[in-house]
């Protein structure tokens, strides 16, 4: 077989053997993670309705479980792919609600909302979405992230001056970091504007 080949047959085998353990394991702790795995693989398979109905199907019968936070998240992405934009943005708010979970995933869903809203021409909302998203980000490798999505909302806004100022703020973290090209874009522009 060709190294693609082999590459499709374990993907399918991968998959028989999740919907084995959705299915015969309903009962295990484990099926949460079975199924977000599950999803994730048909996700990246370009299956996204697909996957979607594994994340329903575990945020209906696991409401508070350890993976609620992923699983709406990842509901949220699917739904964003599938271009159903209110669905998606109350996924992602559910995984911003969900007790626990890792917080580098609901910072990534404050930033996806504010996508969202950016691209819905609600600025204001998008820009006081981020600031928590911000806020929650203090000290975390996603910091860097958050600023440059709570910065572009300021832009797009119409306000320079604060994306500069939540850029300026975070200058070492930005100056040789993660985003440094779009920091210096946003930068730039802010500066031409103002």
């Amino acid at each position: 077989a060709t190294p693609e080949e082999f590459h499709q047959c374990r993907l399918r085998t991968a998959e028989r053997m999740l919907r084995m353990a959705v299915t015969e394991g309903a009962g295990s702790r484990q099926t949460g993670h079975s199924r977000m795995a599950l999803a994730t693989l048909l996700y990246e398979q370009q299956r996204a309705a697909e996957a979607v109905q594994f994340l329903q199907v575990q945020m209906e019968s696991e409401p508070r479980s350890v993976v609620e936070t992923e699983a709406a998240f990842n509901l949220g992405k699917c739904l964003m792919v599938l271009n159903e934009r209110s669905e998606a943005r109350e996924a992602f708010l559910r995984s911003i609600d969900a007790a626990g979970g890792l917080v580098d995933v609901k910072i990534a869903a404050y930033i996806f909302t504010s996508r969202l809203l950016l691209e819905d021409d609600q600025g204001k909302l998008a820009i006081s979405n981020m600031m928590r998203g911000v806020a929650l980000s203090e000290g975390t490798p996603m910091e860097p992230y958050a600023a440059l999505q709570l910065g572009s909302a300021y832009l797009m806004n119409g306000n320079p001056q604060g994306a500069n100022s939540v850029l300026m703020e975070r200058r070492e973290e930005l100056i040789d970091g993660p985003g440094r090209e779009a920091a210096a874009f946003i930068s730039a522009l802010a500066r031409f504007r103002a």
